[in-house]
């Protein structure tokens, strides 16, 4: 059914083909083109042959199917048979449906022999049921079925049972033999409508089959008769293409040779715009091949805007035959698309084949793009003028007339229009009192050589106001320099001048309160210096008062503490004693800042040791971070010159300043905190002349860092992290602030580099004074010494110290490692190791190594010995004298002992 149909419309398709290639080839209208009818006649010719192979392959696979559906037709013959002899063989086991009776009958008689036999046929029934030869019928009835047959199979009849076959009673079985009975015969007879009803179907089929291949046979018949149709139409069209193209060619010949004599860009066209032929110069102003003319018509040249116009344009021209006095300008489309402006001119001559119009284009595309300039620089004129709301003049001096704008005209109040006498009415507005300097300007503009002129003058306008105006003209002069025109603009500036007048009034009103009120501020600055004075005095009169008191207080506390006391009492002295100094430290600090902010402070540099006094200042920390359990390491740099001029007591401050903030905020960081003082020369030493040197002090802990916000008022005086009342860390809040004036007066940069939660770093560099001295003679070091120190920060410290001394040093991490080195090693060893290492002091025992043991700071002062070294800080100058005692003890010709370290 699907391939008729397929072939009906192939054949409606074609035959439609065949009548549109027919009423094309009678029509006048055809294209003569010889190239393109042999590609239709070709196109036609090949479009039939697939389609005769198309009905072929179809013929065969028609063919191939019906093959295929007697096989089919077979194969249901012999399923029929099959399905007829298994259902026959069903009603014989079943006895037509009555075996369930005969099965109960017979139980019930008690006749066992017979009972098997019934058995035996329901077997094979059951049997027959599932076998393949039932496959065709319907599986839900099968299944119920061989159920049905099953639970009678599946009865055994019991001991008491059979005692009952002697003395029989009705319905000894426990179903329904009835019931039963009515379904199976009512299963059998729909699997015998089943098999009817297949085979009314089958037979159904075979005769539409039939009936639909003896149709599609006669179609086929009819639709290759009917296919020779558009066959001899290609060859009938074929051969009148010929005589036509001969004609053709005769006629072409005569319209190039035409057109080539002609000038420009010319294009010949039939009446109804089919292009004839083509200049060479219309190919290279359009862009298409000139071949492609020949079968273009003018709607492809032209946009469809203008077709209707043209149309128009060339029907008048060929109706009247009258030459067109002036050209009319189009576009038309080149082969990019783009639109290019032309000039219209027509022409026309007669022909044996009607009328031909000569269609003449002059290219105007410079001529538009001027007039499109001038188009818009006039608009843009127009626009500035009337955004301005300046007033435009045009004097011509040959005709002694002034023409004006429509803004100027509005600005002075002339509503009738332009006025006849325009000089009269030009002088008239200026303003009496400005007419004799406006004319004296004029005057002297006339007689120079300039072009430009400006001045500034008023106007009266009609209704009686006087508006002030801003002249700006421009001169047209001939060779010899006289004035043929000046056109001028009039920009009313009164808003300008009023305004001007009004600033002007102001001013001098502001000069007045301006120089008032800078007598009563420098009054005013004159009375806060003497009062800040005053106060400078009274506070340092009154710090010295109080100092002398508290200084008493806190040494009587420190003999009353050397005193005997018990616990309590010691806890009490001791918090007198940290209370006393800290009020006093609070006082040093006021006192401080005063003098820094009155600027009463002097620096008085002096020699001093930098790098004792910076162990000084650290030492003084010890017990403060033993008794905090923080950890304190003290760099300081081999570069660092030994002696420096600077002023010791300032510098204190800062460090002792720095030290105090540093163990404040990390005294509560877990597991404990870390304070970092390094010493240092500056990366950058660029500006530094000769005898002077620039130092770094970076002192770095882990507290609570500090936030971007709050670093940017940290140094201001009374500015704390936290001001809360229940604030964790005390203090005035002027320490940074101290701090930063100190730095700041001593010619130095103090610099913070911390985020909240982070490390934070103060880094303070100072410019300082480095005295010649002579060259310091390094002692010959004759021992390897070991550190075994497993902080890295305390290990990094101590080897500088080391190798800056001309110690030969090597870092090691375990007891193996040490055993490796002195295994062939000649020179005394000096391990160094924290004094907790049991396993390297052990190992040094064994071996009679010499130990140097860097011992953990006690909180109690009066238990330090000074024949230890102790950390948290670190010293270096403690570190080398022990070092130098354990090298003469194990150095050869030297006296030795033991140094009880």
């Amino acid at each position: 059914m699907v391939a008729s149909a397929a072939c009906g419309h192939s054949y409606r398709v074609i035959v439609g083909w065949g009548s549109s290639v027919r009423d094309w080839v009678k029509s006048k209208d055809g294209i003569v083109d010889e190239k393109r009818n042999r590609v239709t006649l070709n196109a036609s010719i090949v479009l039939l042959l697939a389609l005769m192979v198309l009905i072929t392959a179809t013929e065969v696979l028609r063919f191939m199917d019906a093959t295929a559906k007697v096989d089919n037709t077979l194969y249901f013959t012999s399923q029929l048979h099959t399905q007829e002899d298994a259902l026959f063989a069903l009603d014989a086991a079943t006895s037509r449906g009555l075996i369930i009776k005969e099965f109960t009958e017979t139980i019930d008689t008690g006749d066992l022999f017979v009972a098997d036999s019934i058995r035996t046929r329901l077997v094979s029934a059951r049997q027959l049921l599932l076998s393949e030869s039932m496959l065709g019928f319907p599986k839900e009835t099968r299944v119920d079925l061989a159920r049905l047959l099953g639970v009678y199979l599946s009865y055994e009849p019991s001991r008491s049972e059979l005692n009952q076959f002697e003395n029989p009673k009705a319905n000894v079985i426990p179903l329904s033999p009835e019931v039963d009975t009515e379904t199976l015969i009512s299963y059998l007879q729909s699997l015998r409508i089943f098999q009817k009803n297949w085979i009314a179907n089958l037979a159904s089929e075979g005769l539409t089959e039939r009936r639909s291949l003896s149709f599609h046979s006669l179609l086929v018949l009819i639709f290759i008769l009917l296919g020779f149709i558009p066959l001899s139409t290609g060859i009938v069209t074929s051969r009148h293409f010929a005589r036509e193209h001969k004609q053709l060619l005769n006629t072409q010949g005569y319209f190039d040779r035409l057109i080539s004599s002609l000038p420009g860009v010319v294009l010949l066209t039939n009446r109804s715009g089919e292009i004839i032929a083509a200049s060479e110069t219309a190919s290279q102003f359009l862009g298409h091949p000139k071949d492609w003319y020949l079968q273009a018509t003018m709607a492809q040249v032209l946009p469809k805007r203008f077709l209707q116009q043209y149309q128009l344009y060339s029907q008048n021209h060929l109706d009247l035959k009258a030459d067109m006095a002036k050209g009319r300008e189009l576009l038309v489309v080149d082969a990019n698309g783009k639109e290019l402006p032309v000039e219209l001119h027509f022409g026309n001559f007669e022909t044996e084949e009607g009328d031909v119009l000569v269609v003449c284009l002059q290219d105007v595309s410079d001529r538009r793009a001027v007039d499109q300039r001038y188009q818009r620089v006039q608009r843009r004129f127009d626009m500035a003028m009337t955004a301005s709301r300046d007033g435009l003049w045009d004097w011509d001096l040959a005709s002694n007339k002034v023409n004006f704008s429509e803004s100027w005209l509005e600005m002075v109040g002339i509503v009738n229009g332009h006025p006849l006498d325009s000089l009269e009415v030009f002088e008239d507005c200026v303003l009496p009192e400005d007419r004799s300097h406006v004319k004296a300007q004029f005057i002297t503009f006339l007689r120079s050589k300039d072009t430009l002129l400006r001045m500034e003058h008023r106007l009266r306008c009609r209704d009686g106001r006087v508006i002030d105006i801003f002249s700006r003209a421009c001169a047209q002069r001939d060779s010899k320099g006289k004035v043929l025109r000046i056109v001028g603009v009039h920009s009313d500036v009164t808003s300008f001048k009023v305004a001007e007048r009004e600033v002007l009034r102001l001013n001098r009103n502001l000069e007045d309160r301006v120089r008032l009120r800078t007598q009563q501020l420098e009054n005013a600055l004159a009375s806060a210096e003497a009062a800040n004075s005053a106060k400078a005095v009274f506070l340092s009169v009154m710090g010295h008062e109080i100092r002398t008191p508290m200084n008493g207080v806190i040494g009587m506390t420190d003999l009353l503490a050397k005193s005997k006391l018990d616990g309590e009492q010691k806890m009490m002295v001791d918090t007198v004693r940290r209370s006393s100094q800290s009020l006093l430290a609070t006082l040093d600090n006021i006192l401080d800042y005063v003098a820094l902010e009155s600027g009463s402070a002097v620096i008085a540099p002096a020699e001093f040791q930098l790098v004792e006094f910076v162990e000084g200042v650290a030492d003084s920390f010890g017990q403060q971070i033993a008794r905090n359990k923080q950890r304190f390491i003290l760099h300081i740099d081999p570069a660092v010159p030994a002696t420096v001029v600077a002023d010791s007591s300032y510098l204190r401050k800062v460090l002792l300043n720095l030290l105090d903030n540093a163990i404040k905020f990390s005294v509560y960081t877990s597991p404990h905190g870390v304070i970092q003082l390094r010493l240092g020369l500056a990366a950058d030493q660029s500006d530094v002349v000769v005898g002077q040197q620039r130092l770094e002090i970076k002192v770095i802990d882990n507290g609570i860092g500090i936030s971007g916000e709050e670093r940017t008022q940290l140094f201001e005086p009374f500015v704390q992290i936290e001001s809360t009342r229940a604030r964790r860390f005390g203090g005035t809040g002027l320490g940074l602030a101290i701090t930063a004036k100190i730095v700041h007066l001593m010619g130095g940069q103090i610099a913070l580099t911390s985020s909240s939660g982070e490390d934070t770093c103060f880094a303070v560099q100072l410019l300082v004074e480095v005295p010649e001295v002579s060259a310091v003679v390094r002692e010959d070091r004759d021992c390897a010494v070991f550190t075994c120190i497993p902080d890295k920060t305390l290990r990094s410290a101590v080897l500088g110290s080391l190798e800056a001394s001309g110690y030969e040093v090597e870092s090691l991490e375990s007891v193996s490692e040490v055993t490796a080195k002195t295994k062939d090693i000649s020179r005394p060893v000096i391990v160094l190791a924290m004094e907790d290492d049991d396993e390297m002091q052990d190992y040094c025992d064994r071996q009679k190594i010499n130990m140097l043991k860097l011992w953990a700071r006690p909180r109690d002062k009066a238990i330090l010995r000074v024949d230890r070294v102790y950390t948290d800080p670190l010293l270096p100058s403690a570190l080398l004298r022990a070092l130098e005692r354990e090298q003469r003890v194990v150095s050869p010709g030297l006296a030795g002992g033991d140094t009880g370290l």
